[in-house]
């Protein structure tokens, strides 16, 4: 008897090393992968800048030339160890008049369709390869075979090559039995540990709402080096697509200006108060006074969604603002309310920032703005008592930005709206989403 639970136990330990074993493996690959798809990338986008770059002779059909020629020479390179042509498309080939922002960035670098100036002089091509497939998404599947676990099987959808060699002929029918619905998990919405919460409805559905409100610690530990000042922010994504997001990184050790930018208050969906960050930076990780954030309201159910925050970065002021935010979903009608209360006496520059996705549209409308996205439309109504802009790839101010990589950025739709105000302040926002809007 014991020699038979003794050998139980060594199967178990051996299932669970063949998944850390696999998933090591899964990351190994990925990163060499990677590593060379980005080089392949980056010849590519070399090769297509400079043919570009050739053409920019100031004549007016100088912008034509350069794009066409751009796109010749870049797409006969290819990636994926040479296996697929590398697309390019006008809007990634873009133009300048000046090489850098005199800030050790790239400037402003348009396509032709997007303004770019006749007399540009130099030419930048932005490539990316979306949809590379990972390998580490295999450890997902060869879990769900060897722990029966259909909610990993939603999340993998197919099984990956090396799961079949692992588990044989039987893998795919194995995989195909078993049932996403029985097996998944409870929904978890909060995360009090790092202070993270998720308001939202139909999950995992062409018409989810999901809302990532954040009143967590400014970083990790006591140096909190990889933070941001971002408490009380939100993102947004409805029907699966993007709409409000968290810009980025960009830098870590370079181009200081940019990296000031992308992770002070600024650059995030919450309330500036002065122009200042909520915590105060002191280098490229440092911190010299951090904001405390924290939840003092979570409550959720069929109808309703609600969260509410606060921080104390701005009491430091010789006028100190405290800062709340209530973040409120009705299920039902589709609506987005956000009240952000500042407790002051004196006036002060108030600043409410909403980042956009890079591809979404972005157009004025009475009272807001009207977001719309492969056929996702959002309409954000903002406080009556302000003024409101819209940015795309500004320098000064710095706004418009969105960073999916380590040292690329691209220009994005953000929304400032601003106010001078005193005393005690109620900032209302609303916003409509999908079939809500149609209905307003």
């Amino acid at each position: 008897m014991r020699l038979g639970r003794q050998r139980g136990a060594a199967a178990v330990l051996v299932a669970l090393s063949l998944v850390v074993l696999v998933g090591m493996v899964g990351i190994v690959v990925d990163l060499g992968r990677l590593f060379v798809m980005r080089s392949e990338l980056q010849n590519a986008a070399d090769a297509c800048a400079l043919a570009a770059a050739r053409e920019l002779d100031g004549d007016p059909t100088a912008l034509t030339r350069a794009e066409n020629a751009g796109i010749r020479v870049g797409t006969a390179n290819a990636v994926n160890f040479q296996s697929t042509p590398v697309a390019i498309v006008p809007a990634d080939v873009r133009f300048s008049t000046a090489l850098s922002d005199g800030a050790g960035g790239n400037t402003n670098y348009l396509s032709q369709a997007d303004g770019a100036p006749i007399n540009s002089r130099y030419a930048m091509c932005m490539l990316s390869r979306p949809g590379v497939p990972m390998t580490l998404s295999m450890v997902l599947g060869v879990g769900a075979l060897l722990f029966h676990r259909g909610d990993f099987k939603l999340k993998v959808r197919a099984l990956d090559d090396k799961a079949r060699w692992l588990f044989g002929a039987e893998a795919d029918a194995r995989f195909a039995a078993l049932d996403a619905e029985k097996t998944r998990l409870p929904l978890r919405q909060a995360y009090p540990e790092g202070g993270y919460y998720v308001l939202g409805c139909e999950f995992e559905t062409p018409n989810e709402i999901r809302v990532v409100a954040d009143a967590g610690p400014l970083g990790y530990r006591s140096i909190a080096a990889h933070g941001h000042a971002d408490a009380l922010s939100f993102t947004l994504s409805a029907g699966g697509r993007e709409f409000l997001v968290d810009p980025g990184t960009y830098a870590y050790h370079t181009q200081e200006r940019w990296r000031q930018y992308f992770r002070g208050t600024a650059a995030h969906n919450t309330v500036c108060i002065d122009g200042l960050d909520q915590s105060e930076q002191g280098g490229n990780f440092l911190w010299l006074r951090k904001a405390r954030a924290g939840c003092s309201l979570w409550l959720s159910s069929a109808h309703k969604d609600s969260f509410e925050g606060w921080h104390d970065g701005y009491l430091r002021l010789e006028d100190p603002v405290k800062h709340r935010r209530l973040i409120e979903l009705d299920k039902k009608a589709r609506r987005l309310l956000v009240e952000d209360t500042l407790e002051m006496e004196d006036e002060h520059e108030v600043e409410l920032a909403f980042h956009c996705a890079e591809h979404c549209r972005v157009d004025p409308v009475e009272g807001g703005y009207v977001l719309e996205q492969e056929g996702v439309v959002l309409k954000i109504l903002l406080p009556a008592n302000g003024e409101a802009r819209l940015y795309r790839g500004s320098l000064s101010p710095m706004a418009g930005w969105v960073s999916r990589s380590l040292d690329r950025r691209e220009p994005a739709p953000t929304i400032l709206w601003k106010a001078r105000l005193a005393g005690r302040t109620l900032l209302r926002t609303e916003i409509l989403i999908g079939a809500a809007v149609r209905a307003d």
